[in-house]
């Protein structure tokens, strides 16, 4: 096997680690294995990988109690856009970047925003869409009015966002 390969390997199973919850796993199949590694026939393997798997069940719970949503990544929310004055977008030119937790592109094409009695929101995880935005995402949003009648179109854009840093901010409202 090469050395590129071998990285290949390493760099696929980092991206797979995408929650808590994931770290958590890795690193108690880490020790595990370094357990057995140490000593086949002693019992403190034994107790070890008992009371690793009882700690994994304890920082499961604590997680699950504290953070549902890393649970269920697939959760469907909209995020609400605050004009100064009244803006009419054009949705068909309206564009999202997600990438994901290293930063590589996961998608970018026209963003879902739907006007909601006046208001603009922008609706992830729909069950009708492809894309499943992971609470550890970042996106970037560009929003395109209509053509003024010069024929001026006004583009806002915002910096990149982290999913999870705005659920927390809508949490605490």
């Amino acid at each position: 096997m090469s050395d590129n390969s071998k990285t290949g390997n390493w760099t696929k199973i980092i991206k797979a680690v995408r929650t808590p919850i994931a770290y958590f796993t890795l690193l108690a199949l880490i020790i595990e294995s370094t357990l057995i590694a140490l000593g086949r026939d002693r019992i403190e393997v034994v107790y070890g990988g008992l009371a690793l798997i009882g700690l994994l069940i304890i920082v499961v719970g604590l997680i699950l109690w504290k953070k549902p949503e890393v649970f269920n990544p697939k959760t469907p929310f909209i995020i609400g856009f605050d004009f100064p004055n009244i803006v009419d977008l054009n949705v068909d030119q309206c564009t999202m970047l997600v990438r994901d937790n290293v930063q590589e592109n996961k998608y970018n094409g026209r963003a879902n925003i739907t006007d909601d009695f006046g208001n603009w929101v922008l609706s992830l995880n729909h069950p009708n869409s492809p894309l499943t935005v992971d609470y550890s995402d970042s996106i970037d949003i560009t929003l395109v009015e209509m053509p003024d009648d010069n024929g001026n179109v006004k583009k806002w854009t915002t910096r990149p966002f982290k999913v999870n840093k705005i659920l927390k901010k809508v949490k605490k409202l």
